[in-house]
């Protein structure tokens, strides 16, 4: 009896205790009971079904009703985190993120989604902690790579970045995205071949992939590939044949092929999409320049002085087409404008020089010649000018010294070949005078006063043969024009 009794009492102690310490320890968190875990397994499952199918409101609509029922199921917060990822609304697929990582701290999908979200908010930094932990847990998923490469291209750590985006691919060669991003690091290391590369790839499983188009001809310009860029460019406005941008572009590399006709209608066409796109009427009226319609030009120009009063050049601009249109003074009134503007406009002292010589103002022309080759001292173009000045005004020797300076510089100009040996001829030198309107000739075979007057520089060197056949070049290039009258002149002495 008092052995039953002994056992009756142990047993109960041991209750006791087993009780006490079951109430010392804090509550745990547990799953909801079956009941309700079973209530919310429809709404999770409609969750995903809709994730899937890229619904993302019915998504979170699905989520939240199920976390109602069982508020500790973190694949749901996941879920629903994605879905507002996806929605573009970053604060609140964190807050998802975090409560599914409360639950689960190895959610590695937590994980790499929070570090996407915080890359969309430009917090770099929060993005490298969760996309680093995420590729620790789950290694070899692609995207988590990419987005993680994007954190360090945010932070121009490119050589990290060139990384990431490479393990990306490797750990899977279909993603596309993962060559396009590649190509734009390759573009920041002015690794244009490489990057030409991958938005090949790009182009290649996606070719109206407008922004792959776009870099490419970007690397393509960078490596001097006219026929590849002009390509790209011709596909990019194919695709989007109204984008001011790419307009710009293909009127820029029509004035640069001196195609200014084409010129002008690209900057046109952009003019009728966007009236205020002061750009392209400086592009217009600058290719109008270059084809000889300077009214037009200048009307251009007027249009973005109205615009602008203070955008600088456009005075210049307005001065060089005034000038060709004889209205002297104008071009004088333009470039001073514009040295108004831009006091240190070697070109418009330069340009006003000229128009100064122009309008018989000798002192000032020459005082602006001075100015603008004392700023720019080594430009073969003013120090031409300021020699076929003097040239002009019978300053021959001074002609010579810029002009041999020119040539220094640049020696395939061949008008400075030309008047360089007309210097030469007025100052009696003919062996020298010789030598250079063979180059001259030699630069510009189409040049018939150079021919001329190199007969003539035969004929006072005694070769009359060559002087013949000079003529007769004069005869054969020019044609039923005075010049050729006096060409045959000479022939018949």
């Amino acid at each position: 009896m008092k052995k039953s009794n002994l056992t009756l009492m142990i047993l109960l102690l041991i209750l006791l205790v087993a009780f006490a310490t079951a109430c010392a320890q804090p509550p745990e968190k547990t799953a909801a009971p079956p009941a309700q875990a079973s209530s919310a397994q429809p709404y999770f499952n409609a969750g995903f079904e809709a994730l899937r199918a890229r619904d993302w409101q019915t998504a979170v609509s699905e989520f939240t009703n199920g976390l109602k029922q069982d508020p500790l199921h973190s694949e749901a917060f996941t879920g629903r985190g994605q879905a507002k990822l996806a929605l573009a609304e970053y604060e609140a697929a964190i807050a998802d993120f975090s409560a599914a990582l409360s639950i689960n701290p190895q959610d590695a999908t937590a994980l790499a989604k929070r570090g996407k979200a915080y890359l969309e908010l430009d917090k770099d930094d929060l993005a490298l902690q969760d996309l680093s932990m995420s590729i620790l847990i789950a290694p070899l998923r692609s995207d988590v790579y990419i987005d993680r490469g994007l954190a360090y291209y945010h932070k121009n750590d490119f050589p990290s970045a060139l990384k990431d985006f490479t393990r990306g691919i490797r750990s899977d060669a279909r993603n596309t995205r993962g060559y396009f991003d590649r190509g734009l690091v390759h573009l920041k290391m002015k690794k244009f071949n490489e990057a030409v590369a991958d938005f090949s790839v790009v182009i290649e499983q996606y070719p109206d992939s407008i922004d792959a188009l776009t870099y490419r001809m970007k690397a393509y310009h960078s490596l001097d590939l006219a026929d590849l860029e002009h390509r790209d460019l011709a596909q990019l406005l194919i695709l989007s044949p109204d984008d001011p941008s790419l307009l710009i572009g293909e009127a820029d590399i029509k004035y640069a092929e001196s195609d200014f006709e084409s010129a002008i209608a690209a900057t046109t066409r952009i003019i009728e999409i966007d009236p205020g796109n002061l750009q392209a009427y400086f592009r217009r009226g600058r290719a109008y320049y270059r084809s000889g319609k300077y009214p037009e030009a200048i009307a251009d120009f007027d249009h973005i002085r109205a615009a602008d009063p203070l955008w600088t050049h456009i005075l210049r601009y307005r001065g060089l087409a005034t000038f060709r249109t004889g209205d002297y003074a104008q071009a004088i009134d333009d470039f001073s404008a514009n040295i108004q503007l831009e006091p240190l406009d070697a070109a418009s002292f330069l340009y006003r020089g000229s128009s100064y010589l122009e309008a018989g103002k000798v002192a000032e022309a020459f005082a602006d010649l001075d100015y603008a080759i004392q700023v720019q001292p080594d430009d073969p173009f003013f120090l031409y000018t300021r020699g076929h000045a003097s040239f002009d005004q019978m300053q021959y020797e001074s002609a010579v010294q810029d002009l041999e300076a020119s040539l220094k510089f640049d020696p395939n100009r061949a008008s400075a070949e030309y008047y360089l040996a007309l210097s030469y001829y007025k100052r009696v030198l003919y062996s020298d005078a010789l030598l250079h309107f063979d180059r001259a000739t030699m630069l510009d075979p189409t040049r018939a006063w150079a021919f001329y007057y190199r007969g003539l520089t035969h004929r006072k060197l005694g070769q009359i043969t060559a002087a013949q056949l000079d003529f007769q070049a004069v005869i054969n290039l020019a044609p039923n024009t005075r010049l050729a009258e006096l060409a045959l002149k000479q022939l018949q002495r």
